[in-house]
């Protein structure tokens, strides 16, 4: 698969140019987010751990979260 030979190419970066690359993408992937204010991330934020300590949710491993949304992709 092409993603595939273009992933390993691009690990095999020199470390400043892969971090180079990794701002530039996430300030790709940040342009299109919706803008949340301060206030209502910090809101966000403070539920999400109450339900974590309260068990209505449980939290997953990173590693899984990305095959799942590499999966929905």
């Amino acid at each position: 698969m092409a993603g595939d030979r273009i992933t390993r190419d691009l690990l095999a970066l020199p470390l400043a140019e892969r971090i180079s690359l990794a701002q530039t993408l996430w300030d790709s992937i940040d342009d299109e987010l919706v803008d949340t204010d301060e206030a209502e991330a910090v809101a966000i934020s403070l539920r999400r751990r109450r339900e974590l300590s309260e068990g209505s949710v449980t939290a997953i491993a990173r590693d899984e979260a990305m095959r799942e949304a590499r999966r929905k992709l």
